[in-house]
């Protein structure tokens, strides 16, 4: 079995031209050799306070997203999950996962819990920018 990539998609980071797809797909030379991974993390779902049609929304848009993506070629894996990091590492271990790649949380907690993705999984992860601020973000000197 050879060594895939995966793409790792955060549920509101659902762009049409995804950077960690684009990051993931150049590093492996093919796209057959990328997986893209949703998760549905159950443990997200119950400490946010979403409301029942925000929960809804939010999964149906990932599902659809994953539909868009197989109709461009891409093998799409939605996984539900008690949370993000089962997930991945129940992804990595059914898959020969080489590296993840995947695009910087908006949120604070969530970039903290991706640095410590390395650790967690055992295997490179790289964590590119969020590009889904108009600016990038402040460092005061």
């Amino acid at each position: 079995m050879t060594e895939t990539l995966t793409a790792w998609i955060i549920g509101d980071q659902l762009l049409d031209e995804h950077p960690a797809i684009a990051q993931a797909e150049a590093l492996a030379g093919s796209r057959d050799r990328v997986k893209v991974l949703l998760i549905e993390s159950h443990s997200r779902l119950r400490t946010k306070r979403y409301q029942l049609k925000k929960i809804v929304l939010l999964l149906s848009a990932m599902r659809h997203y994953a539909e868009v993506l197989r109709g461009r070629g891409f093998e799409v894996e939605v996984l539900k999950a008690s949370s993000f990091s089962e997930g991945l590492k129940a992804h990595t271990k059914a898959h020969t996962v080489s590296r993840v790649v995947t695009m910087a949380s908006a949120s604070y907690f969530g970039r903290q819990a991706q640095r410590r993705l390395e650790e967690t999984l055992g295997l490179p992860v790289e964590v590119l920018p969020n590009t889904q601020f108009l600016v990038e973000r402040f460092n005061p000197i």
